[in-house]
């Protein structure tokens, strides 16, 4: 369990703590990273709501200790900077490139080849652009109705998730971080764990004192809408690419977990 958490953290993640040397895991341990997924997003969104709540106390000192104060979208700025800080932008670089790879006018070699070069063409730059502005704006929105915790500890929970459905899928090619993944789980381990899920921004909404109907309501839609839009485009790239690669895992987190934000701040 302590090895396959380990495998998890060093692939949804920066932090150093991957197996090195000739380790190569098993088919079950590769199972278990992924269904892991959700748990790394909880790490991170804890990590990230207890920075926000840091840069919102040290706001209000400067303010003389008022409770409103100004600087949402630059709190909200900063948590997504942070969240970027420590995926390392693996998976914005994996959105990037799967945007360039369906933008090219090429046949599926021809597609997954523009997908593997490192370099990043102009409709790519804009997906990453909207996606974080996205990102930011509407962390910004949940901040002001006083939910930004739930907002983002729920948003980056439900991006990893997103990558445990994903992994339902074929793979592309041979080789690459896709085919070690592809079809490592399926439809039962996704919907358990999905359900798990759900509990995390229920419970955060009672922890916040706020169980009004209609906020209880957005937040266990948030992670659903996040899963169907993500799950669409899922299997439009995989019919363009011919399944999933290691670019439209990261792709799908991140538009998961813009999805997923939209829908929290909604709550009033």
């Amino acid at each position: 369990m302590t090895q396959t958490l380990r495998l998890s953290l060093g692939m949804f993640t920066i932090l150093p703590v991957a197996p090195r040397g000739e380790f190569r895991p098993t088919p079950r341990q590769i199972r278990g990273m992924i269904l892991l997924a959700p748990l790394v997003g909880l790490l991170i969104g804890l990590a990230l709501a207890a920075a926000l709540f840091l840069i919102r106390e040290g706001a209000k000192w400067l303010h003389g200790g008022t409770e409103h104060v100004p600087g949402n979208s630059l709190a909200a700025l900063l948590t997504i900077g942070l969240l970027v800080l420590i995926t390392g932008g693996l998976h914005l670089d994996g959105l990037a490139d799967t945007v360039d790879a369906m933008a090219c006018h090429k046949d599926r070699a021809g597609a997954l080849q523009v997908m593997r070069r490192s370099d990043v063409g102009p409709l790519g730059v804009v997906a990453v652009v909207m996606v974080l502005l996205i990102q930011v704006l509407a962390l910004a929105v949940a901040i002001d109705y006083g939910h930004g915790a739930v907002a983002i500890v729920t948003a980056v929970v439900a991006g990893r998730l997103a990558a445990v459905w994903a992994c339902r899928l074929p793979a592309a090619r041979p080789d690459g971080q896709g085919s070690w993944v592809a079809r490592s789980t399926n439809a039962v381990q996704a919907t358990i764990v999905t359900i798990l899920s759900l509990l995390i921004p229920l419970g955060l909404m009672f922890v916040n004192h706020d169980p009004s109907r209609i906020s209880l309501i957005l937040a266990l839609a948030a992670i659903p809408a996040g899963l169907i839009v993500t799950g669409l485009l899922q299997r439009w790239w995989a019919h363009r690419f011919g399944g999933i690669t290691g670019d439209t895992i990261g792709a799908g987190v991140e538009v998961c977990t813009a999805v997923t934000l939209i829908v929290i701040a909604l709550a009033p």
